[in-house]
């Protein structure tokens, strides 16, 4: 299977650039890949890339989220790719994933998670790099 091209920020395809975390965030990049999960569907399927902080490189990069919201955009969108990216139930993860996924960083972007997803607060949890 080719690797995923992850696009630049300004892409067209792009839908949120986020910064999620304190205090050094990580980033979040979700994009639709302009596909539908089947020739019936119109909920678009779309692709993520996630770097921890301070990384020059995607960790987990996928083109499997089918969307659950009439809004591509959502917050819960990107509240899913967090909680994917946190839970450890990705199937196969190579020794850099598994080491992230044991680290404080993984363990905080957790429990931020459960608390926003708590409190109904979201939107506090994301804040949109640039533009």
């Amino acid at each position: 299977m080719p690797k995923l091209l992850v696009p630049s920020p300004d892409d067209f395809r792009v839908l949120r650039y986020v910064c999620v975390g304190e205090p050094s965030p990580s980033k979040i990049l979700l994009w639709d890949t302009m596909t539908h999960i089947d020739r019936y569907s119109r909920r678009p399927l779309l692709a993520f890339a996630f770097w921890p902080a301070g990384a020059r490189e995607a960790l987990f990069v996928s083109a499997e989220l089918v969307t659950m919201w009439h809004d591509s955009d959502s917050d819960e969108n990107l509240a899913a790719v967090l909680g994917y990216v946190v839970s450890g139930n990705q199937g196969y993860v190579n020794d850099e994933q598994r080491g992230w996924l044991l680290s404080a960083e993984a363990h905080a972007l957790a429990l931020d998670l459960d608390v926003a997803e708590e409190t109904n607060a979201l939107d506090s949890l994301f804040r949109t790099i640039g533009g």
